[in-house]
């Protein structure tokens, strides 16, 4: 068997504390930003913990991700959307946030439709959808920029300028020998042609790729724990089991892919047995069976937005055989205990072992 290693409560509240720290920095620090060098505005910064401490899936020195957003600066998927303003639900003072109230855009006296419509109009972005796409990209360069100055000016922090993996995305912070990352982005409203609400997410800029990358947090987060309930409270240990597997065969999987692979999985899978032993030799046993059978069409992502899922797909589509083999590893170790006549004692300490992991 393997030795596997997960975060403990400590390190969870490591996690929580570093987010803490960057917020009372930024909590009262505005960032100016000009709009086609006519209109210039002052936002305020929101702070949350994101990724797998966010979701509760990490392993012991798991990366800790901050997402730093402006506060009441959406863009919509088009950057010309009058025409949804006009639209009826937009005038019931729809409400967009986190289900744990940790994710108010709009905070609560203020209507969305209201700000949107003070906000979200071409005067703002550009008289063209092209005008409007370079103001965001301008806006995500300015408040990763205006963030590293901040935390500079401090003398807390040290910024790791020369990491290739977050010069493009964002910021490597050092803080008491602990390296986490700082995402700056703005809020993505993902609006069809009939002007409605798709969904809402956020939009962060990749400067290596010179791209926008749009994501779905707030759903990530909500589904991934909606399924860990209606498995009996598995999901998300079975996620870290096979992470834990991955981390010690040193095996090339993202664990944005094992995620992703694993929410394919029914739920009824998960809750035919009690033991999580069992429970995890059912899950690889139907991952085996059926991974192959995935595809773009079938195919569900966490956050469950179609357009997102199928380019996710295409993401982790290579990874599907480098999983299948992981699987089969995975398997080899748990036939003994499925299909031979083992003594008790051994079978104890097999479910021992695992039991206390989670």
């Amino acid at each position: 068997m393997i030795n596997l290693s997960w975060s403990n409560e400590s390190q969870n509240q490591n996690a929580k504390n570093i987010k803490d720290k960057i917020y009372e920095i930024l909590k009262n620090e505005e960032i100016t930003i000009n709009f086609n060098s006519e209109r210039k505005y002052n936002y305020k910064l929101h702070i949350y913990l994101q990724g797998s401490y966010k979701k509760n899936i990490d392993l012991k020195d798991s990366d800790i991700d901050i997402l730093v957003t402006v506060a009441r600066l959406p863009h919509p998927n088009d950057l010309e959307f009058n025409d949804f303003l006009e639209n009826k639900k937009w005038q019931e003072n729809y409400k967009v946030g986190f289900a744990d109230g940790n994710f108010e855009i709009w905070g609560n006296s203020t209507s969305s439709y209201e700000i949107l419509k003070n906000l979200g109009n071409r005067s703002i972005y550009g008289k063209t959808i092209e005008t409007g796409k370079q103001e965001v990209t301008n806006i995500l360069i300015k408040l990763k920029n205006e963030i590293r100055k901040i935390l500079k000016k401090s003398n807390e922090f040290n910024i790791i300028e020369n990491t290739e993996k977050r010069k493009r995305k964002g910021l490597r912070i050092k803080l008491n020998n602990e390296e986490f990352d700082i995402i700056p982005s703005i809020i993505y409203f993902n609006v069809n042609k009939d002007n409605n609400l798709k969904g809402i997410g956020i939009t962060i800029y990749d400067q290596t790729k010179g791209k926008r990358i749009t994501n779905y947090p707030t759903y990530d987060w909500e589904n991934t724990n909606l399924k860990h309930k209606n498995t009996d409270q598995k999901y998300k240990k079975i996620i870290r089991i096979i992470k834990g597997y991955v981390r010690n065969y040193n095996i090339d999987i993202k664990g944005f892919a094992i995620e992703q692979f694993l929410y394919n999985v029914p739920n009824n899978i998960f809750i035919k047995n009690y033991e999580l032993i069992e429970t995890l030799y059912d899950v690889l046993s139907w991952i085996y069976t059926n991974i192959n059978l995935l595809n773009a069409n079938n195919f569900k992502c966490t956050n469950e937005i179609k357009e997102k899922c199928n380019e996710d797909y295409k993401k982790i589509e290579i990874s599907k055989q480098k999983f299948k083999n992981l699987v089969n590893l995975m398997m080899e170790d748990f036939r003994k205990l499925k299909f031979k006549n083992i003594s008790d004692q051994n079978i104890n300490i097999i479910k021992n072992k695992f039991n206390s992991l989670i």
